[in-house]
């Protein structure tokens, strides 16, 4: 009789050994799932930024190679070519 309680006190321990160790998994498991789940929002912002830059960067670059900006580049470069020549 006195083996089988000793058996199930430590029975009893493990388990609750176990326990703890599961309950400090699932906090483990909870943080890493925060972390996941901000960096997957900032790497949505980051993405979101970055397409913003990129329609910026497009219609910039649609002036400098606007039709508009290259005739008066040109008449700007003929204007200061005639008044070097006087």
């Amino acid at each position: 009789m006195d083996n089988h309680r000793k058996a199930d006190q430590e029975l009893k321990k493990r388990v609750i050994k176990l326990e703890f160790l599961l309950r400090e998994a699932r906090i483990q498991a909870r943080k890493l799932q925060k972390v996941v789940e901000k960096k997957e929002k900032d790497l949505k912002d980051l993405q979101t930024q970055l397409a913003s830059n990129a329609s910026v960067l497009k219609r910039t670059a649609g002036f400098w190679g606007s039709s508009v900006f290259k005739f008066a580049a040109s008449a700007s470069a003929l204007v200061l070519f005639i008044f070097m020549k006087h």
